[in-house]
Formats: C-alpha cells, sequence, structure tokens
C-alpha cells in the first residue's frame, strides 16, 4: 500500500492476491495443481489480503476525518 498522505490527489493500490500464497509451476507431467495457488506470479494469502484491505480501510478513513477536521464548516442560512 503506498503512502497517500502526500500532496497528490492520486493513491493506489495493487494486491496480487490469491487464496493461498506464492505460485506454482505447471507441472509437464500433468500431476494436481494446489487449488487456490496462482499458476503466474507469485500471491499474497488470503489472510493477509484481508489484513491488507482492512489497513487500507482504516487509512482512508483516518484520511477522511483529517479532511473533514480542516475544512472550515459553512453556516446555513
Amino acid at each position: 500500500i503506498n503512502n497517500c498522505s502526500g500532496f497528490s490527489p492520486y493513491c493506489g493500490v495493487m494486491i496480487e492476491s490469491h487464496l493461498v500464497e506464492g505460485n506454482q509451476s505447471i507441472p509437464p507431467d500433468g500431476k494436481p495443481l494446489v487449488r487456490g495457488q496462482s499458476v503466474t506470479d507469485a500471491c499474497v494469502n488470503w489472510e493477509t489480503t484481508q489484513r491488507m484491505l482492512d489497513d487500507l480501510a482504516n487509512a482512508v478513513a483516518q484520511g477522511r476525518s483529517k479532511v473533514k477536521q480542516s475544512v472550515p464548516s459553512v453556516a446555513k442560512s
């Protein structure tokens, strides 16, 4: 997760995620693959993905709270 507390209005995340951590090669002899594990890029597992998304949600909530506090309220007429 990139730190989005700087001056740029843009930030984002890319999580290589799957059910099982890591990756595996497709065996040429046709042996079974590990169910839920990537055959391309290495990935974090589901539990790690959940923690990362929880951390992201908390960071967004804190950022929104700071913005809300820094914007003066306008009196309604």
